[in-house]
């Protein structure tokens, strides 16, 4: 209780920003009006993105989500509501193929819109970085730090509004479950049972059973490889037809449709049930194709 009582206050604190007389730039709502980019569009582009200039993007997949406020208070702090989210990844004594794939990769977003360069100070190193008319960035550069060398890539999105959830659960919730489901789709397809156990309440389905021998779950690791080798990897691309169980700002448990994007398959829409595991962190409960 104590936990919900926090997730609570912390949302009422955000909403609270937007009244802030000390804030610079457009707000929460005028974003919705003018460029209509919410948290969650963003944040499927920032992984389109990223996926896509990645050498390794079925592990970039799994990369922590980063909320920047676009926004300065009184105390020249950063606030939001709106939100600027960056992901990236990096890659420890990257190859001299895996750095020139991926600078093909970065000239290669031209056709996507990246065109504009970003001034870095890459004093020297490798990389560049590259803007689209949106405001969305990604890029890359080589560092050599302590007798290694690192290859890191990023993306970066313009800011983005919340969302109202009109008298549903506060923000936190639904982010939360879109975390456990983009988990568990980057466990998928880099074939970690592991991993997926981690986010996952217990069986997700006949096919996806953690309580056998572990011959069983080898069998299991082997068949979720076949399935990424045969798809590509998979990203989530929507999230839709919400049911909220329990408290309407806080609730329990909740189902939805997901729909999945693969590289050589066409979309999957599954039917996911969650759960709230502990104060605020859900898992993944049933996970079916529809």
């Amino acid at each position: 209780m104590r936990c919900r009582r926090l997730l609570i206050a912390l949302a009422l604190a955000a909403l609270a920003t937007a009244c802030d007389p000390y804030r610079r730039g457009p707000d929460n709502a005028e974003i919705l009006q003018s460029t209509g980019l919410t948290v969650e569009q963003a944040e499927y582009a920032l992984f389109d993105n990223l996926l896509a200039l990645s050498p390794h993007p079925a592990r970039s997949y799994g990369a922590e989500v980063t909320r920047h406020g676009c926004a300065t208070n009184a105390s020249a702090r950063t606030v939001g509501p709106l939100w600027k989210l960056s992901a990236g990844d990096r890659f420890t004594d990257p190859s001299p193929e895996l750095v020139d794939a991926t600078e093909t990769a970065l000239t290669s977003m031209a056709e996507r819109g990246f065109t504009a360069p970003v001034d870095k100070a890459l004093a020297g190193r490798r990389g560049g970085y590259r803007r689209d008319g949106r405001g969305f960035e990604i890029g890359f550069e080589v560092r050599d730090t302590d007798g290694k060398r690192y290859l890191s890539v990023v993306a970066t999105t313009p800011c983005a509004a919340e969302k109202s959830t009109g008298g549903g659960p506060i923000p936190p919730v639904v982010d939360a479950v879109r975390l456990a489901t983009r988990k568990a789709v980057h466990a998928f397809g880099a074939a970690d049972p592991a991993a997926l156990r981690g986010v996952a309440c217990g069986k997700l389905g006949e096919r996806v059973d953690f309580a056998v021998p572990a011959d069983e779950r080898e069998r299991l690791r082997q068949a979720m490889a076949a399935d990424a080798e045969t798809r590509g990897v998979g990203r989530v691309v929507e999230i839709t037809s919400f049911r909220w169980l329990g408290d309407p700002m806080l609730p329990s448990a909740a189902s939805a449709v997901v729909t999945v994007r693969y590289q050589r398959h066409p979309d999957i829409r599954y039917r996911a049930e969650y759960r709230d595991w502990s104060g605020g962190s859900w898992r993944l409960c049933a996970f079916d194709p529809i």
